[in-house]
């Protein structure tokens, strides 16, 4: 069912145990339909076996899967109306490309004739319409992708799911593909749920983005939601934000707080409406990118320790009375600093995210 409205999948109080540990904790989330949708999260943060565990692989030990309004249950890989891209291809390699295509129409008896007009669809789709005889050892990395995601939309399922696709491909080829992937997605309108460990992938290519952390749901959002507004440290992190500095809430008044780190460095952010407490934790990330060269009234003395040069945007390395910062700074032409340079840094007090709370609540 392709390009319908409404929730097309929701999990509620999912759970999976291997043994004694809990691979997946409670998650729920909803999934609507035509979204391009991703699990995001670290080696053994439990996306992949949610994503089995929506396909029918593994079974879960509490909580509810509904695909289109219906229960999966106990219902085989076979009956869910999904389709899977395995991380690797998982291509027969006795057959070829189009038979490939057409093996899931010929497990549902479909006539050969439609079975033909279908398979061709697909291959024109992933421009693959010249290669129909080639075997997979004949095909490239990126060709035996565009193959297994023929086979996994020509069966039309409801929903699409892929298990970090990209992963075995060079990099210039990933960037290629994902583009290829959500322009397949965006003209089919499938729902579909991408598990990956590369965070420009996720963002690159999501509607929405659900972090995982140790088998829990730790954010669901968009890339811009999750990148400005983190709920998390966690989450602040490994989206990117790489200056996270913690400290002591000293003062709050006319809607600022003023979060003390250290050696006198001093924070002033909005407060947003969160639940400050004079004298608790709090944490704070000033976002590279952000972060402003010059002699500004509120800026503060810093040493450059390191400069990377990257082309289009250098990287600078800082110390700031002790606390090591990070400053990208795009390159327009100007006169920019050396190691061992003495500056002058500011920032604004909207472009600091900061929240309440130890560094290690979310542990």
């Amino acid at each position: 069912m392709i390009g319908t409205e409404g929730k097309m999948l929701e999990l509620d109080g999912i759970r999976k145990f291997f043994g004694p540990v809990a691979a997946v904790s409670d998650i729920s989330f909803t999934v609507e339909a035509g979204e391009f949708f991703s699990l995001l999260g670290p080696s053994g943060c439990g996306k992949t076996t949610l994503l089995r565990l929506i396909a029918g692989i593994y079974r879960a030990d509490a909580g509810s899967i509904m695909l289109n309004g219906m229960p999966l249950g106990d219902k085989p890989m076979s009956a869910r109306d999904t389709a899977l891209v395995f991380q690797s291809y998982a291509l027969f390699p006795h057959l070829s490309a189009f038979d490939n295509i057409a093996f899931g129409l010929r497990m549902r008896r479909l006539p050969r004739a439609e079975i033909a007009r279908r398979v061709h669809e697909a291959m024109e789709l992933v421009r693959m319409s010249a290669y129909a005889a080639r075997m997979p050892n004949e095909l490239s990395g990126g060709q035996q992708q565009r193959v297994a995601l023929a086979r996994a939309v020509v069966v039309r399922p409801s929903l699409l799911l892929l298990d970090e696709p990209l992963s075995n491909l060079d990099a210039k080829l990933r960037d290629e593909m994902r583009g290829e992937i959500r322009d397949l997605q965006r003209r089919l309108g499938i729902t579909t749920i991408l598990v990956t460990h590369d965070l420009q992938e996720a963002f690159a290519v999501s509607d929405r983005i659900a972090v995982l952390r140790s088998g829990r749901l730790m954010q669901v959002g968009t890339a811009s939601e999750l990148y400005d507004r983190p709920a998390s440290r966690f989450v602040a992190g490994f989206v990117g934000h790489v200056n996270l500095v913690s400290g002591k809430v000293t003062e709050i008044r006319n809607g600022a707080v003023t979060i003390s780190c250290r050696d006198n460095l001093d924070l002033e952010v909005p407060s947003r409406g969160l639940p400050w407490t004079v004298g608790a934790p709090a944490w704070a990330s000033l976002r590279p990118e952000r972060l402003r060269l010059g002699s500004a009234a509120a800026a503060v003395d810093a040493k450059v320790v390191g400069v990377t040069y990257l082309g289009s945007q250098v990287t600078l390395r800082l110390d700031i009375g002790g606390l090591p910062l990070r400053a990208d700074i795009q390159n327009v032409g100007q006169t920019l600093p050396a190691s061992g340079d003495a500056i002058r840094v500011s920032w604004a007090p909207e472009d600091v995210i900061a929240r309440p709370g130890s560094p290690d609540d979310d542990e």
